[in-house]
């Protein structure tokens, strides 16, 4: 399932998106929803960084709201590592930042792998590029992994 068009005939629950009193996107589910005939109709004015036209790429929520997607990114490469395989020849990478997440292609902001800003921590306060944090840009994993607060 790293790709991300892997649920487009996959029939998904219909859910209403809304935030609770504190914050976080929730999510309520209402029933079969056919991502072949369905459309997210929803107001931009009031989610102004989605604009998905539909729900393929989304593989998941954060506890935070933050959507996962596949680990696959739009250019059909690995989003950390990606290398040259069959007829996919330019490797590109995504440029995230220091939660791990990213708005490009989308413009909506989105994680492809766990992130340690999922937590209610110090990284959420800033805006930095994963590259000019030393610590994540040396080992992304590794950053994740000991971002978590204990």
């Amino acid at each position: 399932m790293c790709d991300y068009g892997w649920a487009r005939s996959a029939n998904l629950p219909a859910t209403t998106i809304h935030y609770d009193a504190y914050g976080y996107l929730t999510v309520t589910t209402t029933g079969a929803l056919d991502t072949n005939t369905a459309s997210w109709d929803l107001n931009l004015n009031t989610y102004p960084m989605l604009r998905l036209s539909d729900s393929s790429p989304i593989v998941g929520t954060a506890l935070n709201g933050v959507f996962f997607f596949g680990a696959t990114s739009h250019y059909g490469y690995d989003v950390f590592f990606p290398k040259a395989y069959g007829f996919k020849q330019n490797p590109r990478k995504i440029n995230v930042d220091q939660c791990l997440g990213t708005a490009d292609h989308y413009s909506v902001y989105r994680y492809h792998m766990f992130s340690p800003c999922i937590y209610a921590v110090d990284l959420r306060e800033t805006a930095m590029d994963c590259i000019d944090n030393k610590k994540c840009n040396k080992d992304m994993f590794k950053y994740a992994i000991e971002s978590i607060p204990k």
